[in-house]
């Protein structure tokens, strides 16, 4: 498994999708600190995070993955020795990669700025919510990289990312939260770093508050992910036999 991500990992070296690693990290970091100045610096780099900023980067950088490929209808890789389902993996995984490494860096750069201003959030709480989103992201990797192939990079980048923004703010406060993938980070966010998906800090006894979230959140994350990976992994497969 590590083999393909390396080879995925090479082919995009030196890239502008490789550069977002730490470039949408340090513009969501430099708008808070425009826009929101000191006492709301942390909870507004969170928020505008993983409500907006992770979502339009993690797609972005799936169409700038598969974009190369596509182009040549997946002919050179499809012509290596090597089953599509690895290389479809390979690509998977790089994704997952960025997005952990992505969301590590916003978190190191959140925290510090906490320590010099107003601390919204402690380096628990930080941590936590920041792994949580790599978990409950990871099925929109599969998902983008599967529409960045059939709809290119602009249709599929702006796709996701307005229809993850809509369906998630308006979701996410309500009940069915959990029947809607987009709205899960925010809500599992709300309970965690103490934010409402409209950025504005939690009162107490807010429902908001209710850890209970966590667990549902993930398994539904973590079987969408891999039911999402199966099926995308099987599609490109079948681009062999054409």
């Amino acid at each position: 498994m590590l083999r393909p991500i390396q080879a995925e990992r090479l082919k995009m070296k030196r890239t502008f999708a490789m550069k977002l690693v730490w470039l949408a990290p340090l513009l969501t970091l430099f708008f808070s600190f425009a826009l929101m100045h000191g006492r709301y610096f942390q909870s507004g780099a969170y928020n505008w995070w993983y409500v907006l900023m992770l979502p339009g980067a993690l797609s972005l950088f799936c169409a700038l993955l598969i974009q190369k490929d596509a182009r040549m209808k997946f002919r050179p890789v499809l012509s290596l020795p090597v089953s599509p389902s690895r290389i479809w993996l390979g690509k998977a995984g790089l994704g997952l990669v960025w997005l952990a490494a992505a969301c590590l860096l916003l978190f190191a750069g959140a925290t510090l700025g906490g320590q010099v201003w107003n601390q919204a959030v402690s380096l628990a709480d930080g941590l936590l919510g920041s792994l949580l989103l790599v978990v409950t992201m990871a099925w929109q990797i599969p998902l983008c990289l599967f529409l960045a192939a059939r709809l290119g990079l602009f249709v599929s980048v702006l796709a996701n990312l307005l229809v993850g923004l809509a369906s998630g703010l308006l979701a996410a406060p309500h009940a069915y939260w959990w029947a809607v993938p987009y709205a899960i980070p925010l809500r599992l966010m709300a309970a965690v770093l103490g934010i409402a998906p409209n950025g504005l800090p939690l009162e107490a006894g807010d429902p908001l508050w209710d850890k209970g979230v966590i667990l549902p959140g993930l398994v539904i994350s973590l079987v969408l992910a891999v039911l999402l990976l199966a099926l995308t992994s099987l599609w490109f497969r079948k681009k062999e036999a054409r």
